[in-house]
């Protein structure tokens, strides 16, 4: 019995699928360079100061007002970002 299906769906008008790919083709050329559009952009210097001031302040464990001071001058989606 197994002898005769092949035959038969061949003649029906069966076609076998092709075969799927065990591995991506690799392009022929060099590889082209990223952009960094979508990088973020570089803190700005309130940024930077607060973030070194809050380092310092971790480190010294020490709590001061200066590190409210700085971060009130900052965009509020920002201190959310430092502050959590």
């Amino acid at each position: 019995m197994l002898a005769v299906v092949p035959p038969i769906r061949r003649k029906l008008g069966y076609i076998p699928p092709e075969m799927i790919p065990s591995s991506y083709p690799v392009p022929g050329r060099g590889r082209r360079p990223v952009s960094n559009e979508f990088d973020d952009p570089p803190p700005s210097e309130k940024v930077k100061r607060l973030l070194e001031y809050k380092e310092k302040m971790e480190r010294e464990a020490i709590g001061d007002d200066r590190f409210a001071q700085l971060s009130a001058q900052l965009p509020q989606r920002v201190r959310d970002n430092l502050l959590s």
